[in-house]
C-alpha cells in the first residue's frame, strides 16, 4: 500500500501519496485494517502501537529529551476554540522570549497549519522530521504531509502511533513548552501523549454551553485519573 511521504531534497521522486481506503476503492476489502500504514514522512519508522507505552502508567512516563514542560491542550468537544487558543498561547509565550513548540495532535482535523498560514512542507534530516517555524513557534502537523482533502480513516493504534512518531522522530530541540493540541474528547490521542511523555498540564477548552462544559469536566477528570 503507498504511503504518503515527503520528498528529501534533491532525491528527484514523486511527491506525496496516502491510499483513500473506501467503497470502490482497490484497498476496500472490509473496514481500515488498524496495521495499515498512516501517512508518514519516507525515513519514519512504521506508526505501529508501541505496547511498552500502551502497558504503562501515566506515572511512569519520562520527560521528552530537551524539553522543559509537555502542556497538553483538549477540549470536550469541537468547535470551542482549542486550536485558537493553543496558537494564541504559543505565540504569546514565544513573545515573551520562551523556546515553544507546537503539535498538532489532532489528527482527524488538523487545523495548525490554517491558523499559522504555513503550506510549506517538512525537510528530513538523518530519518528525523525538521519542524517548522512560525512566529518564534517550532510547528509539526499531520496537515503539513496529507493533501487538504485528504481524510484520515485511521483507527487506534495507528493514531497513538502518529503520536508517538510526532513526540520522538521530530527534531524538538530544547523547548521551554511544547504545546499539544489534541483532538476534542478523551480518546487515544489524550491516553497516548500521557503514556508517552510526562505531560506537566493541561489546559481544557470550553463554551458556556452545558454541552461543552459537561464534556470538559470529563476531560479534566480524565486528565486526573492520568496523574497531570
Amino acid at each position: 500500500m503507498d504511503e504518503t511521504r515527503i520528498d528529501k531534497p534533491g532525491d528527484g521522486r514523486p511527491g506525496r501519496r496516502l491510499p483513500i481506503v473506501g467503497p470502490g476503492s482497490p484497498q476496500d476489502e472490509g473496514p481500515p485494517d488498524a496495521e495499515a500504514s498512516p501517512a508518514r514522512p519516507q525515513g519514519m519508522r512504521p506508526a505501529e502501537a508501541d505496547q511498552a507505552a500502551a502497558s504503562r502508567h501515566p506515572r511512569d512516563a519520562e520527560p521528552l529529551d530537551g524539553v522543559r514542560h509537555v502542556v497538553a491542550v483538549s477540549s470536550g468537544k469541537g468547535g470551542v476554540g482549542k486550536s485558537t487558543v493553543s496558537t494564541n498561547l504559543a505565540a504569546a509565550w514565544a513573545a515573551m522570549g520562551h523556546r515553544v513548540g507546537l503539535l498538532d495532535a489532532d489528527i482527524y482535523g488538523p487545523d495548525i497549519p490554517t491558523m499559522f498560514g504555513v503550506s510549506a512542507k517538512p525537510r528530513m534530516v538523518d530519518d528525523r522530521v525538521l519542524p517548522l517555524d512560525a512566529h518564534g513557534v517550532k510547528l509539526m502537523s499531520l496537515g503539513f504531509l496529507v493533501d487538504e482533502d485528504t481524510p484520515a480513516i485511521w483507527r487506534g493504534p495507528i493514531i497513538m502511533g502518529i503520536v508517538r512518531q510526532f513526540l520522538q522522530q521530530v527534531v524538538w530541540g530544547t523547548l521551554d513548552y511544547l504545546l499539544v493540541d489534541l483532538p476534542p474528547g478523551t480518546g487515544d490521542a489524550q491516553l497516548s501523549l500521557c503514556q508517552l511523555v510526562r505531560v506537566s498540564g493541561a489546559v481544557m477548552v470550553t463554551t458556556p454551553q452545558d454541552v461543552a462544559v459537561g464534556g470538559v469536566l470529563k476531560g479534566i477528570r480524565m486528565f486526573e485519573t492520568l496523574d497531570v
